[in-house]
């Protein structure tokens, strides 16, 4: 059954779980251990920690699925409508899940980010209502340049414009399927949700993420996400 916020929208958590773990050094990263769990489980766990979020639909590749469903019962992870296959990039995989998705807002996040925190899923289902989209974003502190091809600085860009992106990110589902219609007829391909959305001439608002919402891609992130851990669960 579908859970409501107060203001009578719908969500559902759409979690791409499908990644190579290229840089894992053969390491499954969403089966790494995390302080005792799976990085996946670590997720699924914070992810529910918002009421609004109960209903979870998991993408990942096909012989993955038994596996991921073996482990969300070991865990007790509640809410997990689907664990569904995947298509050949993030991005179909996704779509496989918006299709699937009941309500009216869709939350994508990544299956590798486990420290998405209460207040910044607060934040962003509280502000999708207002807007067609909205992801989570830190400010740049380090000077940025672009360069060329050959390596030369061609210009230094105004880092009070550029944020590095995270995500939840947090759609209209209606708006997004229709941004997907555009990219899938042009064969365009995108390396996050929000770009859809932006391709497709719409609208995406940026609240403030958090530094501890780090995407583990190699095995030092593990080694930072289990000091992120031990922080947050100091006074527990």
């Amino acid at each position: 059954m579908e859970k409501s916020n107060t203001s009578g929208h719908t969500f559902t958590a759409i979690i791409p779980a499908a990644g190579s773990s290229r840089r894992m050094q053969g390491q499954n990263k969403l089966l790494a251990d995390l302080a005792g769990k799976p990085v996946i489980i670590r997720t699924l766990e914070a992810i529910r920690k918002d009421p609004r979020l109960q209903n979870i639909i998991l993408v990942t590749s096909r012989e993955s699925i038994e596996l991921f469903a073996d482990l969300t019962k070991k865990y007790k992870i509640s809410g997990i409508m689907e664990i569904i296959e995947g298509g050949a990039q993030r991005q179909d995989s996704v779509y496989q899940g918006i299709i699937k998705a009941p309500g009216s807002y869709v939350a994508i996040h990544d299956g590798a980010r486990p420290f998405p925190t209460t207040d910044m899923l607060k934040t962003l289902l509280d502000e999708a209502p207002y807007h067609d989209g909205v992801i989570p974003g830190i400010p740049v502190t380090d000077t940025v340049k672009k360069v060329n091809a050959d390596g030369f600085v061609e210009t230094t860009l105004d880092r009070n414009q550029i944020f590095r992106i995270q995500t939840p990110q947090v759609f209209r589902k209606d708006l997004l399927l229709k941004a997907y219609e555009v990219i899938r007829e042009s064969n365009l391909m995108v390396t996050d949700d929000a770009s859809i959305l932006e391709l497709a001439g719409y609208r995406v608002k940026i609240t403030k993420g958090t530094e501890f919402n780090i995407k583990i891609t190699t095995p030092q992130d593990l080694v930072t996400a289990e000091a992120i851990f031990a922080n947050l669960h100091t006074d527990k």
